[in-house]
């Protein structure tokens, strides 16, 4: 109600506040209506919801330059909807909302916003979308920079429509969040933040954890023995509560730290071109904070390293290893190394593109009850045969060995032919693509698949019409569900005119089961949408 109020009077200022100045408006607007329909057996698949759907979008911003270094911006968007696969409940929603103000013209230049952004410090601090305020500040001292930035903003399910018919620990948790960041950009030493994020968080489960993680990063960029390097660090440090929901259990304090470490480079004196890469994160087992995709307890090593060969050539290698519940009776390791090469490939007078990777990767755990080996190979080749015509083949391999237990073997196979033919007929400009795709698996799981498929395309000045067929044979030998034979067929139709677009989508797939079952479902909809830009009023 408060930012509302904020936004209100902002936005009246902007249309009062000046004599003569620059607006832009941009944005689109869009309304679209669906129809679901499955018949037959749904033990086959089938829509979430059938019948009539449907929604109108708004996307709207609008600017302000007064050409003095003084900046308006206003971005909302939201939904009037009466459908099910656009939003949870229906009704009008607001999505995202955002009002930014900018002066550049005075001698410590600042910037606020107010709604929808991401708050970004640190990695280790705080990388999460929020509904607020910030501000920042850039004052300069010397030949140092800085900007000074204060965040307090909260994150809620209902905002952003996040499901809760989802698994309680997949639901996204909601929480508070402040805090401030100072960062330092000198030309000699390189760049220095300081960093500071309190945390206040609830999962869906009614875990709640009260975090204050303070943070200082370093990053610099140097020349060595040839070597143009790249280093960046940081060390953070977690205080708080956490509470895992549950009556019977106390409020525990917890105190970790966490942090990271990388350095990139290239070198300058080979007669071929090499970079390199290594990094290495540690994560303590309390060091979890909120705001952040930082997994508690764990341990990463990573290294790779690139040649170019020649300008079209280029051989990579990597390596990464991570540990989690490091800590724990029982950790858990995974060890991958693998290597790419991508390369030029001559077929008569024709050059082609090709692509290889391969990987080995190890995952296990100490007490063994995890012990699997994979071994990954694929092949990705592009070839031209005409200037409007490219072939693609793809193969792909791969291997598990679960050493724990026989029952999870499996090997992966997969075969991908395709063509593209663009030509013009009239005044329209053709493309065809016929393909093909096999896919087989023995072990664990066992099935196999064969996917042709074949798409037409034509765009003429107005029209724009595509058409994509497609046949489907699923062979389940390893699964209780019965092999199925499937036909698809999709048409979508565009009609350009100035700032409107009118679509027509239609979807149609026929399931038949060897057992005899069927499942007919299809799907219609139609589409306007209207650009109502404007670069200046």
């Amino acid at each position: 109600m408060r930012l509302g109020l904020l936004i209100g009077l902002a936005v009246s200022s902007l249309a009062h506040g000046g004599e003569s100045p620059d607006w832009s408006v941009r944005g689109d607007t869009t309304s679209r209506i669906e129809y679901f329909d499955t018949s037959g057996d749904r033990r086959l698949g089938g829509y979430a919801e059938d019948g009539l759907h449907a929604y109108q979008e708004l996307n709207l911003g609008v600017s302000r330059d007064t050409g003095e270094g003084q900046r308006w911006d206003l971005d909302l968007s939201g939904v009037l909807s009466g459908s099910d696969y656009r939003t949870l409940e229906d009704g009008a929603h607001l999505e995202h909302v955002r009002l930014s103000y900018e002066n550049a013209g005075v001698p410590v230049p600042y910037r606020l916003d107010l709604g929808d952004q991401r708050a970004r410090f640190s990695r280790l601090t705080l990388d999460q979308d929020l509904r607020g305020v910030r501000l920042e500040t850039q004052p300069q001292l010397g030949r140092t920079d800085h900007s000074l930035v204060w965040v307090s903003g909260a994150y809620r399910r209902h905002w952003y429509g996040d499901n809760e018919a989802l698994a309680p620990w997949r639901v996204a948790p909601e929480g508070d969040f402040h805090g401030a960041s100072w960062l330092m950009a000198d030309p000699v030493f390189g760049n220095l933040s300081l960093n500071l994020a309190h945390h206040d968080q609830t999962a869906f489960t009614g875990a709640e954890d009260t975090h204050l993680v303070t943070s200082l990063a370093l990053s610099r960029e140097f020349q060595l023995l040839h070597q143009q390097l790249d280093a960046e660090a940081e060390w953070a440090r977690l205080e708080g509560d956490k509470w895992s929901g549950a009556h019977q259990d106390p409020e525990r304090s917890v105190r970790d730290r966490g942090w990271h470490a990388r350095v990139s480079g290239r070198d300058e004196l080979l007669p071929l071109p090499l970079d390199y890469a290594l990094r290495y994160a540690y994560h303590g087992e309390d060091f979890q904070p909120a705001g952040t995709d930082v997994v508690r307890d764990s341990r990463t090593l990573g290294a790779s390293a690139g040649l170019s060969l020649s300008q079209r050539a280029r051989l990579q290698g990597r390596y990464n290893r991570y540990v989690d519940r490091a800590a724990g009776l029982n950790p858990v390791r995974v060890d991958e190394h693998g290597m790419e090469l991508a390369m030029p490939f001559a077929v008569g007078p024709v050059t082609s593109r090709q692509t290889l990777d391969v990987s080995h990767r190890e995952r296990a755990d100490r007490q063994g009850n995890i012990d699997q080996l994979t071994r990954r190979a694929s092949w990705d080749m592009r070839l031209p045969l005409a200037a409007t015509q490219e072939a693609q083949i793809e193969l792909f391999w791969l291997d598990l060995d679960d050493r724990a237990t026989d029952a999870r073997d499996r090997r992966d196979r997969r075969l991908t032919l395709a063509q593209e033919s663009r030509f013009r007929v009239g005044e329209l400009d053709i493309t065809a693509a016929p393909g093909v795709a096999y896919r087989s698996r023995d072990g664990h799981l066992e099935q196999h698949t064969l996917n042709p498929t074949l798409s037409l395309a034509a765009a003429g000045a107005l029209h724009e019409l595509g058409v994509a067929l497609g046949y489907r044979r699923l062979e389940r030998p390893g699964l209780v569900a019965p092999d199925t034979e499937e036909y698809h067929l999709a048409m979508d139709w565009r009609y350009r005119r100035d700032r409107h677009v009118l679509g027509l989508e239609y979807e149609h797939q026929l399931t038949e089961a060897r057992s005899g079952e069927e499942l007919d479902l299809w799907r219609a909809g139609l589409f306007w949408r209207y650009d109502f830009s404007r670069g200046s009023l």
